[in-house]
């Protein structure tokens, strides 16, 4: 039996938990781990923090990154370096940038917000699909597939660059 979606407004104290904070250099009041977070936005200059959604989904940031967490399985990256975890049952996690969405569809894969406003979207294990926002371009993405998308909302591929997530391994395999 699939148990029906919660309504996040009966859900007391927040959609994600902070599972861990490594050297962060917080914008603001700093979050420590343990701490349950409601929809809001984090910022911090450096250091990497990973959280734990309450669905399963794990998500590590290298900062400097600004992550907003929009609503139960919505999320939207300002800035920064992101590897998500999406388990089974957890599908349809979605990151948005400023210039994509991507969703998850079971999978790990990690997105690099570069300064120039440009999201690379790597896929490590399963799939996703990425949108590029203001257009009607999507594609199907699978291990080992990576694509940029700029201000021109065309997706492009890309060489994976495993080496740009390495320190949020670590971190998020905890």
């Amino acid at each position: 039996a699939v148990d029906p979606p919660v309504d996040d407004s009966l859900v007391a104290g927040g959609l994600a938990t902070v599972a861990q904070a490594v050297d962060v250099q917080w914008i603001g009041s700093p979050l420590r781990a343990g701490q349950r977070l409601p929809a809001q936005t984090l910022r911090f200059d450096s250091g990497v923090v990973r959280l734990l959604f309450d669905d399963g989904v794990e998500v590590t940031l290298e900062g400097p990154a600004e992550y907003e967490i929009l609503a139960a399985g919505r999320t939207r990256l300002q800035s920064g370096v992101l590897a998500a975890n999406v388990p089974p049952g957890a599908e349809g996690f979605t990151v948005e940038t400023p210039t994509a969405e991507v969703v998850d569809l079971g999978t790990s894969f990690g997105i690099d917000l570069t300064d120039a406003g440009v999201s690379s979207v790597s896929v490590f294990d399963g799939e996703v699909e990425v949108a590029a926002l203001g257009s009607e371009q999507k594609r199907l993405l699978r291990e080992g597939d990576s694509v940029q998308i700029g201000a021109d909302q065309v997706i492009n591929d890309t060489d994976i660059e495993i080496e740009r997530f390495e320190k949020l391994w670590p971190v998020a395999s905890g």
